[in-house]
């Protein structure tokens, strides 16, 4: 029983990391998307560009080390 108990938790564990997964890429496309809109609309300076492009690139490295432990 302990094993088939282990077994369902580790199944857990990765459902979660994947759910969590996805939730990330669907968070970085929605905001790349706004992104891209307002570069698009010029409503976006040259260094606010920068400094979002760079929050969300350290977004995903963050999600990126999370998901390597």
């Amino acid at each position: 029983m302990d094993a088939d108990r282990s077994r369902m938790s580790f199944r857990s564990i990765r459902s979660t990391e994947t759910s969590l997964a996805i939730a990330q890429l669907e968070w970085l496309q929605e905001n790349l998307g706004t992104l891209l809109e307002q570069i698009q609309l010029e409503q976006v300076s040259p260094d606010e560009l920068e400094h979002r492009l760079q929050a969300m690139r350290t977004q995903v490295e963050r999600a990126l080390a999370g998901g390597a432990k």
